[in-house]
């Protein structure tokens, strides 16, 4: 929240906007894994909680790899949009996609990630990693933006993702298990995922799409300029009333689903 109002003054409008447009990839991003990161966040706490360790391994690797071969599909789709009129872009939009598509993948190791930890019942943890990457992005953005612009701005929100996902993963409490066919070897963690991966995929898109819609609309009527920019910030600071409750669920989910 800090770092988009520092970077949009930064930016100005205009700038501020054509970044906003890119996030609009980004965000449906989140649901390229089918819902199986937070299936997993469902699954694995029980089974935890059960002492089924290889069980838990088990789904968080058909959890990972769903996950990692959906957002593959989406980035190959954001590129087939881009490449048809690749010249027509400036070359500040295309390393603004490019960035957009990194951070895709980088996304859903972070939700993997944090979806471990809580289910690990190291939520505190979770909280702490959460908080740095934050803290990151905006003391990089703030550093880099007004001396390079928008390519500042990408360079400090791809590393700080990059070293919050690098420490998560060391700091992980435990490692998946990786079979080279999700409907053989991994099929039972599969089974156990498909049901609330896609119910959750469901109710996730639906919330993406309608707190997404008037950005759409704008961009797909103004354009990515000034009037997106504007509405951006708005969007902002609505999100620290809107994104309370998804920050206790955080907190509560994985004790609920223990039992």
């Amino acid at each position: 929240l800090l770092r988009d109002l520092a970077v949009a003054r930064i930016l100005g409008p205009a700038h501020f906007g054509m970044w906003g447009a890119l996030l609009v990839y980004r965000q449906y991003s989140n649901y390229t894994d089918f819902g199986f990161t937070n299936g997993l966040g469902r699954v694995l706490p029980k089974l935890l909680q059960e002492g089924k360790k290889l069980e838990a391994q088990e789904a968080m690797g058909t959890g990972w790899m769903v996950a990692m071969a959906g957002t593959l599909v989406f980035a190959l789709a954001v590129a087939a949009r881009f490449l048809p009129s690749f010249r027509s872009y400036s070359t500040v939009t295309l390393w603004g996609a490019a960035t957009v598509v990194a951070l895709m993948f980088l996304d859903k190791h972070y939700m993997y990630s944090t979806v471990v930890f809580r289910s690990a019942h190291r939520v505190g943890e979770s909280g702490l990693w959460m908080g740095s990457l934050g803290a990151l992005e905006l003391a990089l953005g703030i550093a880099l933006t007004p001396r390079f612009g928008l390519y500042g701005l990408y360079v400090s929100v791809a590393l700080a993702a990059l070293t919050a996902v690098a420490c998560m993963y060391a700091r992980q409490p435990l490692r998946g298990v990786f079979g080279t066919n999700v409907f053989g070897k991994n099929a039972a963690s599969f089974r156990t995922l498909l049901i609330p991966s896609l119910t959750l995929m469901g109710l996730g898109l639906g919330s993406i799409a309608i707190h997404n819609v008037d950005r759409v609309v704008i961009l797909w009527t103004r354009g990515a300029g000034a009037e997106l920019g504007q509405y951006q910030v708005a969007a902002t600071l609505s999100l620290a009333v809107s994104q309370l409750p998804c920050i206790l669920l955080t907190v509560l989910a994985p004790k609920l689903f223990r039992f």
